[in-house]
């Protein structure tokens, strides 16, 4: 046990110094109020976020462009005409695209030039094919060898549909159509 002399002070004695005790205080007092001691370091935890996607094979059937062979008098030449049929597959997937025969009576899809436009108010009828080449020697049908076969690329491609109408009798005057129906299987 120590005794003070009159007049004296624990610190001067000891060699303390009052501001630095205040000081000391200060900061226990708040470590203690918001729980954090000053001795520890600020702790950082990560963990990873995982971003998927599952991308299906799938084909879409885009924007078809008619076949318009135009205004024509006699038809004394073979008149050509081309559209064109829009498909998006996802990369590598496989793809057919068959034409049938048309509605005209009598069509058939498979065999040169044997689809037929009829007269929008009679029966009679133009004759024409269609064909997945420029040079007219490939049938566009929907069956076997005569269906166009692709991949798809990701991007959305326009296939050529090349037309002709051969010459032949020219029926009466008047706007002749056909409505074909494009399939696409994958």
């Amino acid at each position: 046990m120590f005794k003070l002399k009159s007049g004296e002070r624990a610190g001067k004695r000891f060699g303390w110094r009052w501001g630095g005790i205040k000081a000391l205080s200060a900061a226990a007092i708040v470590s203690v109020a918001y729980g954090v001691s000053p001795a520890l370091a600020v702790t950082t935890v990560t963990s990873n976020l995982h971003v998927t996607i599952t991308i299906d094979s799938e084909c879409l059937l885009g924007t078809v462009t008619d076949v318009d062979f135009g205004n024509h008098g006699v038809l004394s030449a073979d008149q050509k005409a081309q559209g064109s049929i829009s498909v998006q597959c996802t990369t590598g997937q496989t793809f057919t695209l068959a034409l049938d025969k048309g509605a005209g009576t009598g069509a058939n899809a498979n065999t040169a030039d044997s689809r037929f436009m009829t007269l929008a108010s009679g029966t009679d009828t133009v004759a024409y094919g269609l064909y997945r080449d420029s040079a007219l020697t490939q049938l566009w049908g929907d069956t076997g060898g005569n269906v166009f076969s692709g991949t798809g690329t990701g991007a959305a491609v326009a296939i050529p549909v090349y037309g002709k109408v051969p010459s032949q009798s020219t029926p009466q005057a008047g706007t002749y159509n056909d409505t074909v129906v494009v399939t696409l299987t994958y």
